[in-house]
């Protein structure tokens, strides 16, 4: 039989039981330091796409720390206001320069 193995994460966005799980969160890592403040950098995947979110020099109050609603909340915003877009086709000529 194999060991249990436990990880336990301070990115509350993948923990299911924080209050702050977020289910397109597919990674991240959170970091502090006295002069950078506390900082989160995610990645979430909703529709086929892929988003990252980077918080910076936030506060950390206790016991909330703003960071975990933050980005989702930034995330929600993406997924609603940006959109996959062509602009130009492989065979799209932009410019001709000499040589």
């Amino acid at each position: 039989m194999n060991p249990s193995r436990v990880l336990i994460s301070t990115n509350q966005l993948l923990r299911v039981n924080s209050g702050n799980y977020y289910k397109y969160c597919i990674a991240g890592k959170t970091g502090t330091t006295s002069a950078a403040g506390y900082n989160l950098i995610s990645l979430a995947r909703y529709k086929g796409m892929e988003y990252i979110c980077v918080m910076m020099n936030a506060p950390y109050p206790n016991p909330i720390n703003p960071v975990f609603a933050d980005s989702s909340s930034m995330y929600k915003w993406a997924y609603n206001n940006y959109s996959m877009q062509t602009l130009l086709t492989e065979s799209t000529s932009v410019c001709e320069v000499e040589v």
